[in-house]
Parts: structure tokens; C-alpha cells; sequence
């Protein structure tokens, strides 16, 4: 039933929404924001939850992730929720990280006691945080270790836009102080527990647990640092390492598939006739899902593409609908395509549109039986494609964008029929060169291979990949193709382009596999020349190495450096005789020392050789100086000696550009930059707010996609707790989507680990210039603002 009236807001309108309807006091309900998605099958993993544990499950979520404004998954990452965090309402993004409204499912007869208690009323933007602490004082919450909803992060949405107004509706219902309490008291505790579904590999079964102690302790003790500091944990717990899990965690698959827009919720057919397996994984490694080719919902048509089949084999063959086969170059630049033997409805009429003139007709009953393919010819680079079904257009005929198709029940055939195998023994010396197939490994996947006939390798090449089965524990086919845009349109096998380009690429083989940074973590494998993945297969394993060392600075956990702490310097050990040629002692250097060190760090980790760097208000830059012959460094600075800087540099390894950041010089490229960092320059800018929002807008201009722009700030901690600081850091963190978020310097101005230059530092370099006593200048600190520009 359509029902339109005017409401009261979002939450409002949502309760409206579910009074019209009939809910079933057992039944699984919940809620979609238009911008978000479901993921493939998570109504029918919903649904085998229910069947699988009954009442035992009343409430339940999937691992968060993210996708960006195009619709392409961003993000995808596992947060623990203990049931007791989430009732006493710490899951509000300051505390604890959110529970995903996009996924999470709760029974009817819990959301008829959530109305009579008003669960909503009053509520503009956190009602969602209000239903879950309701919730969780009814019943417990199950979170999947696989992802249902995928929310949607794009400009201006209020999540971003009203966090102010969100946390002030928060804290109506709950103080700041009870929660901080609250906080307190619950991760003090040792028997902290959140409560996971996941699959059991003996029975091949789900089962309903307690999330692993030491699991649960590593994200509490991620949390306890991220809100108090180091300081807050035993001197044996202050390194900062990705949180929730031990570093020395047993590799787990990550699974991760593409976002479709549609979904008719047809299964894609299995290459091997099984007999139905329990509820469960379909193969060891692998939340159940039904068996999955990439995108089974939709073929991307667009210009300039070639192929469709792929490299392993000659075309597609439709069971219950007609469609496009074959797609190849012909001579004269145009394209061939291929139509199989037809199977449609005896009702239908199949249409062929291109540019909104009818190719060809083809009348309603025609079936398998009627010999010969239909082709047309379409000259290359054709912006529309049409098909449809009964004569209705796909999409608008003036509308110019690729289509999606939607295709079901898609069976895999080999050229020449069922019968024929394609000539794989060029593919298959590849895999058994490579190492990286583990035949005994890939059978216990696919256990049906004993009776088949089949060689493993051979399924693997032709069916296997598409099915989310593995050749060895650290090589997820999922992953690789849900990662790889490229590969996966290309239809490629995703380790056979790993093994012929992607290792020496960078690209990861798997989420607990950091191409990247194990290379750089470990010099010998780098040496080898090896595929990194088989040297740790056959010697890193061996030595213990990490498949996925932690960098010293993470930058998707950049809140522990929003301002200088004591903890910092451990992460700089080696940094510094690098940078300076000698040890530096933190307690008798300038607040510029460690400012250079922890650009050098995240230069060091994250900025490759060969990467264009910018320095603003650099002047006779320490960090330019050092990586002029392995980067492109470039410096813009005005030298007109602001903040006690020079007025004129001798010659110097980098370019310099002489102007001000946010003037828009043409010298400095757009979108050319891979790094922009500012240390102790733009506290001296002028306060005024269109000269803010140029320079940012002018950062923006400068950088790449992808790039980073890392600025530190000075600020003064006041005998009173008051912070001095320029009006530019909050105009920074209101309008930037920044990736650590401001703290209130009131929280921090006691805590032990902030680091402030020393009251002899100060003496020595700052006194003379300030003419005013440590303890009425105030302690100098170092306010770090780290944001990322989207792909």
C-alpha cells in the first residue's frame, strides 16, 4: 500500500510507515535509506538465520561497510558490539563506533514494545541510536560475520552535515558524564561479551558464540585509547595496532562482493550438480552463500567493449531468457554479436534495440530447438545498447549511460558445446609454475571434485573462481575481483592476473595479505623477486613473519595523533637518526622536531618514491631537504618570514613556488600532488574565513585523488585548560570531512601522555623570541589534522 502525508522528519516517518503495515510479532523487519543497499541474498540470509535458531535470535547485524558516492565499495571492516555497550547507549561515535542501521534486523513483536515506549519521540537524527539501546535492554544483538547493508557515504549528508546536533540529542537522553561513567566502568571489566553468528567448519553448520575474549579486549583496549589516551593501559599495551584483533591473529577470509543495484534474487546455477548442503558454509572459508560468478544481477554494457565471456571460455548460454552470447572485434571497427538458440516465454516478444531502431524481432515462442545464432553488427563505440523484454525499453532511448541487464539462472558452457573443453594447458602450466595453486587445499573446498572426474586446476580455471572458492588460505577469488574493478569487468581469472601482473602491481591477494607493506617490512623478500605471496608461503610462514605488518601510523586510525602525545616518540625509534643523524631527546627539543618526525614517518610509510610532494610555508625545509632525490618535492612559500621563517633561501634541492597557499598559482598543477603538509605554517595565517576556504579549496585543487594532506598546528594548553589556537583548525574540522575528528582540548589538557614542549626547550629556543615565562606563555603542543581526497 502507497500512502503519502506530511511528517515530522525521517524517524517520524519511518514510525508512520510501519503502523500501516501487518507485522508478524515473529518475523524479521527493518529499514533502507534510499541511498543505501542490501547486499546479494541478505534477505535470504536473514531468512536461514530464522530457520537455524528460531526465537534464539530476535535481533542481529553484518559486518559494516561502506560505499562512496559512485556506488563502489569503499570501506569493509569488523567493529565488535558488546550487547552491554550498545544498552548503555556508548555505540554514539565518540564512545564506541555505531551500530549499521543498514543490515540490522530485529522481530516484530521487539519493535511493538520499542512504540510503546516513545522509542523515537523527540528524535531528528539519533533515533537510530536510541532503538538500539532500547533493543539491547530486550534481548541480545548477533552480529554476522559477513555484511548485509552497505551504507552509502556521499557530500552533505546529515551524518555529516548536523554530528553536532546528532551528539546533542544524544546527550538529552544520556549526560556526557554517565556515559564517560558508563564507559569507564564497562571496559574495566574482564568479562565483557558480544555475541556472534558464525559458520562451524566440522558441522558445516551456523552457530550462535560468544565473540573470542581476546578479540573483545583488543577492540575495548582500541576504544580506551582512542577516548583517554595511552596512558589509560599498562605500559606492556600502548602500541597502537589495528584494533579488535591480537597482531598475531589466525588469518580469516574477508568476504567482499560488489554492491548491485538490482537484484531479481535468482540463484546462479552451480558448475557441479550437489546435493543440498546443511545451513552453513559452502566451502571452509566462506560465509553460506549461494554459489556466485561475479555480478550474476547485471552485465555493465558499455563503449569500447570487446568481450564478454571472458578468457576461459567462448560464451554464456541463457536457460530461461535470451541474450547477448559473444562480443568480439571484426574487422573495420566493428563488433560481432553473437546470439545463442533462443529459450523464451511463450507470451514474450524479445526485442533488440539500438539508438531506439528495432534491429530485429523475434517472434514469441521461438525455442531451443531452432537451429543457427542471430547476429547483428554494431559499429564500435556505440553509446546505447538496448534490450528488453514485451517491448519495453530498457532505459530512456535519449539517455546516453551503459545499461544494466538483468540475466538469471546464467549457465557456463565451453565453445563447441557441453561436451568440449577449452584448451586450458597453457592456463594450467601457468598455475602449477606459479606455486600459488594448492591442489589438496582447493579439494577440501570442493569435495564433489572426488567423484566428478574433474581436475581441480581445471575447475578451478572454469568454474571455481567465480564460485568464491580459493586456491590456498591466502588467496581469497572474492576479494581479488571485489578489489580489482578491472579484473573483474575483464572477466579474467583473478589468479592468473595476480600471478602475470597483479603481485608486481601492488595489489592485494587477500585482506590479511598487505602486498605492499609486507615488502616493505621485510627487504629479503623484496630482494627475491619472488611473488611476494610465494615467498611467504614458502619461507615467511616458516620465519613468522607477518603477512600484514601494522604501520607505526595508521592512517585510518589517525584520532590518536590529533594531538602530540609522549606515546608518539616509540613510533619514531630509528626515525630520527635517519632525519637528524642523531637520537633525539623529546624532552630538550623543540615542538618542530616532533612535528618533523611524524611527517617523516608518514612520508616514510605512505608517500612512495617517486611521488610529488608539497611543503606550504616549508622554507628551509628539513623534510624537502631529505627527500628531494627520491621524490618530486616542491615548496610554495611567500618568504616574507611570518612566524619567525625566513625571508630568503640559498639554493635548495626542490622547486619553490613564491606565493601563498590559496592565491591559486597556475605553477603549482591541478590534482598533481600525491602529499600536501604544512608544519607550524598555517596558525600564522590571517583570521579570516574566505581566506580559509581558499586555501582549502586551493589544497583540494592541488591534490590528487587518492592523496593525502597532513597539516600540524601549534596551539598553546593555558594555565586555565583553555587551548589558543588559530580560528583555522575549527573552520578546518567544520568543513573538511577530516579522517580524525576534533577533540575537546578540556579532555586531554590533564592527561599524562600529551606532549608539550619542555619548560627548558622553551628556554632555550622560544623565550627569547616571545618574551613571556613558559607558565604564562602556555605549553606549546602540536594539533595534527590528517583528510583524505576521494578517488
Amino acid at each position: 500500500m502507497n500512502r503519502s502525508e506530511p511528517d515530522q522528519g525521517m524517524y517520524d516517518a519511518i514510525s508512520k510507515g510501519f503502523a500501516t503495515m501487518f507485522i508478524p510479532p515473529a518475523s524479521f523487519m527493518g529499514w533502507i535509506n534510499a541511498d543505501d543497499l542490501f547486499f546479494p541474498f541478505a534477505l535470504d540470509q536473514v531468512a536461514n538465520i530464522d530457520r537455524c535458531f528460531g526465537k534464539d535470535v530476535c535481533w542481529l547485524g553484518g559486518k559494516i561497510a561502506l560505499m562512496d558516492e559512485k556506488r563502489k565499495l569503499w570501506h569493509m571492516y569488523e567493529r565488535i558490539l558488546p550487547n552491554d555497550i550498545i544498552k548503555e547507549g556508548l555505540c554514539d561515535g565518540l564512545h564506541w563506533d555505531f551500530v549499521q542501521q543498514e543490515g540490522s534486523f530485529f522481530r516484530g513483536e521487539l519493535w511493538a514494545m520499542t512504540q510503546k515506549e516513545g522509542v523515537f519521540d523527540g528524535f531528528k537524527l539519533a533515533g537510530d541510536w536510541n532503538l538500539w539501546r532500547i533493543l539491547a535492554q530486550k534481548t541480545r544483538y548477533y552480529q554476522l560475520q559477513w555484511p548485509l547493508g552497505i551504507f552509502r557515504i556521499s557530500e552533505g549528508q546529515l551524518s555529516q552535515r548536523e554530528m553536532d546536533k546528532y551528539i546533542a540529542e544524544i546527550n538529552a537522553v544520556l549526560s556526557p558524564e554517565k556515559r564517560r561513567e558508563s564507559f569507564m566502568e564497562l571496559t574495566a571489566r574482564k568479562n565483557l561479551k558480544a555475541h556472534i553468528i558464525r559458520a562451524d567448519l566440522k558441522s558445516g553448520k551456523l552457530v550462535a558464540a560468544d565473540e573470542d575474549e581476546k578479540a573483545v579486549k583488543g577492540m575495548t583496549d582500541h576504544y580506551r585509547r582512542k577516548f583517554f589516551g595511552s596512558a589509560a593501559l599498562s605500559e606492556t599495551e600502548t602500541g597502537i595496532e589495528s584494533p579488535g584483533r591480537p597482531q598475531n591473529r589466525k588469518i580469516r577470509h574477508l568476504f567482499q562482493i560488489k554492491p548491485q543495484i538490482k537484484n531479481d534474487g535468482s540463484n546462479v546455477q552451480s558448475s557441479l550438480k550437489t546435493q543440498s548442503q546443511p545451513a552453513g558454509l559452502q566451502s571452509p572459508h566462506h560465509p553460506p552463500q549461494p554459489p556466485m560468478r561475479p555480478d550474476p544481477a547485471k552485465i555493465l554494457f558499455g563503449p569500447g567493449w570487446h568481450r564478454l565471456e571472458g578468457n576461459d571460455a567462448s560464451w554464456w548460454r541463457w536457460t530461461s531468457q535470451s541474450g547477448i552470447v559473444h562480443l568480439k572485434t571484426g574487422r573495420g571497427g566493428w563488433c560481432s554479436i553473437r546470439f545463442s538458440t533462443l529459450s523464451v516465454h511463450r507470451d514474450n516478444t524479445i526485442i533488440l534495440r539500438l539508438n531506439g531502431r528495432i534491429i530485429e524481432t523475434v517472434p514469441a515462442g521461438r525455442d531451443e530447438t531452432d537451429a543457427g545464432p542471430i547476429k547483428v553488427r554494431l559499429k564500435r563505440g556505440t553509446n546505447i545498447f538496448e534490450f528488453a523484454s514485451g517491448g519495453q525499453p530498457a532505459v530512456s532511448q535519449k539517455d546516453p549511460r551503459p545499461l544494466n541487464f538483468m540475466i538469471k539462472n546464467l549457465d557456463f558452457i565451453p565453445p563447441g558445446g557441453a561436451n568440449v573443453r577449452p584448451d586450458l594447458s597453457g592456463r594450467l602450466k601457468i598455475l602449477k609454475k606459479s606455486g600459488l595453486f594448492l591442489t589438496g587445499y582447493y579439494k577440501s573446498q570442493v569435495p564433489e571434485l572426488a567423484d566428478s572426474g574433474v581436475p581441480p586446476a581445471e575447475h578451478y580455471l572454469l568454474y571455481g573462481a567465480w564460485e568464491n572458492k580459493d586456491p590456498n588460505p591466502l588467496f581469497s577469488s572474492a576479494f581479488y575481483l571485489a578489489e580489482n574493478r578491472d579484473v573483474y569487468l575483464s572477466g579474467k581469472n583473478p589468479l592468473l592476473h595476480y600471478i602475470g601482473q597483479g603481485w608486481s602491481q601492488g595489489r592485494d591477494p587477500h585482506p590479511e595479505f598487505c602486498t605492499k607493506r609486507y615488502l616493505k617490512a621485510y627487504p629479503d623478500a623484496a630482494k627475491s623477486g619472488l611473488n611476494p605471496l610465494l615467498y611467504y608461503l614458502k619461507y615467511g610462514v616458516l620465519e613468522g613473519q607477518n603477512p600484514c605488518p601494522s604501520f607505526r601510523i595508521d592512517p585510518r586510525q589517525f584520532h590518536n595523533f590529533t594531538f602530540s602525545r609522549r606515546s608518539h616518540w616509540k613510533l619514531f625509534d630509528g626515525y630520527d637518526k635517519e632525519l637528524f643523524g642523531k637520537i633525539v631527546d623529546k624532552d630538550e627539543c623543540t615542538l618542530k622536531e616532533y612535528q618533523d618526525l611524524l611527517v617523516f614517518a608518514f612520508i616514510k610509510e605512505h608517500v612512495p618514491p617517486g611521488s610529488r610532494i608539497l611543503d606550504i610555508g616549508g622554507g628551509h625545509s628539513r623534510i624537502l631537504e631529505y627527500f628531494a632525490n627520491t621524490h618530486d618535492c616542491w615548496n610554495i612559500d611567500k618568504l616574507e618570514g611570518l612566524g619567525n621563517g625566513p625571508k630568503r633561501i640559498g639554493d635548495v634541492p626542490f622547486n619553490l613556488v613564491q606565493d601563498y597557499m590559496g592565491n591559486f598559482n597556475p605553477k603549482l598543477p591541478d590534482g598533481t600532488f600525491d602529499f600536501v603538509f604544512s608544519i607550524s605554517a598555517l596558525e600564522h595565517t590571517a583570521e579570516d574565513r574566505e581566506n580559509f576556504d581558499s586555501i582549502i579549496k586551493d589544497i583540494d585543487r592541488v591534490l590528487k585523488p587518492g592523496g593525502y594532506s597532513l597539516h600540524l598546528f601549534d596551539v598553546l594548553f593555558k594555565r586555565n585548560g583553555k587551548m589558543w589556537t588559530n580560528s583555522f583548525v575549527h573552520r578546518i574540522f567544520s568543513t573538511v570531512e577530516t579522517i580524525n575528528k576534533f577533540v575537546e582540548p578540556e579532555s586531554v589538557n590533564e592527561d599524562k601522555d600529551l606532549y608539550c614542549m619542555s619548560e627548558s626547550a622553551y628556554n632555550k629556543s622560544w623565550l627569547h623570541t616571545t618574551g613571556r615565562k613558559y607558565s604564562e606563555f602556555g605549553r606549546p603542543v602540536s594539533l595534527n589534522i590528517l583528510w583524505h581526497k576521494q578517488l
